[in-house]
């Protein structure tokens, strides 16, 4: 997935934005790298019964970089 393409899904849709594939999660950490959101990563599960699972990634925020990136 391409980071431009995105920006442009998060700016369409309602924060926060849940990244729910490894391309998603790839192209969010090259958008965040970039300034252009905030991502909120969270920890892994520790816990007996969750079997290593992860809550999933979500953008909280596009910064104004990401918002002149998108008119650009």
């Amino acid at each position: 997935m391409n980071e431009l393409e995105l920006l442009r899904r998060i700016a369409s849709a309602k924060l926060p934005f849940r990244l729910l594939t490894p391309d998603e999660f790839s192209a969010a950490k090259a958008l965040m790298a970039s300034g252009y959101v905030k991502v909120s990563l969270p920890t892994m599960s520790g816990g007996k019964h969750t079997y290593g699972k992860q809550e999933d990634a979500l953008v909280s925020a596009i910064t104004p970089a990401g918002r002149r990136a998108l008119t650009a």
